[in-house]
């Protein structure tokens, strides 16, 4: 337990050390370090292996969000991590509210709602979507200081979902994963996200990190 009620699985050196397989799969913080009083939304959760990181950096007057729409990959983020700073949704972002079809594959980190055709056969359930403007909205949330999502081929239609939170200049920076898309759409959001006014940092191996010009 941290030092503000929060669940922990212990530090970044002590979580990872013991099983390097746990450890995130990105390093979200390339460009910009989380740090106290910070909001932090993550889509794509998983079960939580950054947001354990990020809830140790924006400490007791932070936020952490973090979005995940599989059932049971939700279930198994609330046994992660929990606290009064740390809000889970159980949701997918997407272009618009609503629900959609969420496909199930062998491995948790190959779920999607954007199948490939080979995935047309997989079992499926039904999840809620939203844009993050509703989601911030919801949680009173008028600043996010990193946006980070790893979301299995749903970027575009995320990121048109996050358009009035881009336009509007409430995210400061990005650090968004593309590589589950052909290069051209990568082309296309480097594009788009540059157009809201925001700096590309780096755009390699399929995430884009980004940062709105001062």
């Amino acid at each position: 337990m941290d030092a503000d009620g929060s669940k922990m699985t212990g530090s970044f050196d002590q979580t990872f050390s013991r099983d390097r397989s746990s450890a995130p799969d990105h390093n979200y913080e390339k460009y910009y370090r989380l740090k106290e009083g910070d909001v932090f939304v993550e889509a794509g959760a998983y079960i939580g292996r950054y947001g354990i990181i990020a809830n140790q950096r924006v400490g007791s007057t932070g936020r952490i969000i973090l979005i995940e729409p599989s059932p049971s990959t939700f279930q198994e983020l609330k046994r992660n991590i929990s606290g009064p700073t740390v809000t889970l949704v159980e949701k997918a972002l997407w272009k618009q509210s609503g629900k959609q079809h969420f496909f199930i594959k062998e491995s948790p980190s190959g779920h999607r709602i954007m199948p490939y055709i080979e995935n047309l056969k997989d079992d499926f359930v039904v999840v809620e979507v939203a844009r993050l403007s509703e989601i911030l909205n919801e949680l009173s949330i008028s600043r996010v200081d990193l946006l980070a999502w790893d979301i299995e081929g749903a970027e575009m239609e995320a990121l048109q979902g996050v358009h009035d939170c881009l336009s509007a200049k409430i995210v400061r920076n990005l650090a968004l994963c593309f590589y589950h898309l052909p290069t051209p759409y990568i082309e296309g959001a480097t594009h788009i996200i540059k157009s809201y006014g925001y700096e590309i940092l780096e755009n390699s191996e399929g995430i884009i990190y980004a940062r709105l010009k001062t």
